[in-house]
């Protein structure tokens, strides 16, 4: 990221629709934008707030927590 200029907030947007969508096949782009990104590079509040907004929590928490096993494991 370059200093000084905002984050992109593309990620966090496509990453809102993915997961309000909810095929598989969104999903999985979900969890791989938030694996490749970073969880802690995308607005999360923002993510919440429209995952919460459209009764998609369930499923953000889900994909959060493949990222996670994934980003942690051996």
């Amino acid at each position: 990221m370059l200093v000084g200029l905002p984050p992109n907030p593309a990620p966090t947007i496509r990453t809102s629709c993915q997961l309000r969508w909810g095929r598989p096949k969104d999903l999985d782009d979900a969890r791989d934008v938030l694996a490749v990104q970073g969880i802690d590079s995308l607005d999360l509040e923002q993510i919440r707030t429209w995952c919460h907004r459209l009764s998609r929590d369930a499923a953000l928490e889900t994909v959060m927590a493949e990222v996670k096993r994934v980003i942690e494991k051996p």
